[in-house]
């Protein structure tokens, strides 16, 4: 009986996907404080190309617990861009951007945009196109009733969800896209060494403009050559040596 029910345990462990396995198994060494072979086995699985928020959210703790800054801020802001919503990533992320040397603060959004992002942060792409679909529909229904209906009372009901839902049609369709390219933006970077100097064109005689430290969030220009012109959060830009940083 103990030969079958090994057996048994040992077809269900096989077919479970490997990432899974992986997982779990950087999740014991994380839970066993061996954090170097948990980052090891999180980095493994992101380059058989799984991906997920909590994997990245898993890796930024792990790298932190080794105090590597910058990777865990890089993993931490990748969980994000996966799920803005990932409150944990989004608090763990402010708490290691306390230990960095840059204080920069980013240009502040207007209050109604805030609210828009927020908004549109509660679902991504899929589920946004998925809700888009669903008030598409709702307006062909509402366009048949207006067309079709013998009623005033149900050609008026029937006009007013058609421009109710083609408006819900349009703004699901809209944060879609914007989710979608949000998901696929490489155009943001980590600061990946201690110092770097920012300089005023690609090449080392530039003149010097400001220094940046490890863990620093970057917006990527354009790329030329082995330099990348940059600007950070509060709106400086520069070149910075492309080796320097990690694309998010």
């Amino acid at each position: 009986m103990k030969r079958i029910l090994y057996i048994v345990s040992l077809v269900l462990t096989m077919s479970l996907p490997i990432s899974a396995q992986n997982m779990k198994s950087a999740n014991d060494a994380y839970a066993a404080g061996n954090y170097e072979e948990a980052i090891q086995i999180y980095e493994n699985v992101t380059k058989s190309g799984y991906e997920s928020s909590t994997l990245y959210f898993n890796l930024g703790n792990a790298y932190y617990r080794t105090g590597k800054l910058a990777p865990s801020i890089l993993n931490y802001e990748r969980a994000l861009r996966l799920d803005a919503d990932n409150v944990d990533a989004q608090h763990n992320l402010e708490f290691v951007r306390q230990k960095t040397v840059d204080k920069i603060e980013p240009f502040a959004t207007i209050f109604f945009v805030k609210w828009i992002e927020e908004f549109r942060n509660i679902a991504d792409s899929n589920e946004w196109a998925y809700t888009g679909i669903i008030f598409l529909i709702i307006l062909i229904i509402s366009l048949f009733l207006y067309i079709f209906g013998r009623r005033i009372w149900i050609k008026k009901t029937g006009f007013g969800l058609a421009i109710a839902t083609l408006c819900f049609t349009v703004v699901s369709l809209v944060f879609s896209y914007q989710q979608k390219k949000a998901l696929e933006d490489n155009s943001t970077a980590i600061v990946f060494v201690p110092t770097v100097t920012i300089k005023s064109s690609p090449d080392n005689s530039g003149t010097d403009l400001f220094v940046l430290h490890e863990g620093t969030k970057l917006t990527i220009k354009s790329i030329l050559g082995d330099w990348s012109e940059i600007t950070t959060e509060d709106g400086n830009t520069g070149w910075i040596l492309s080796k320097s940083i990690e694309k998010i």
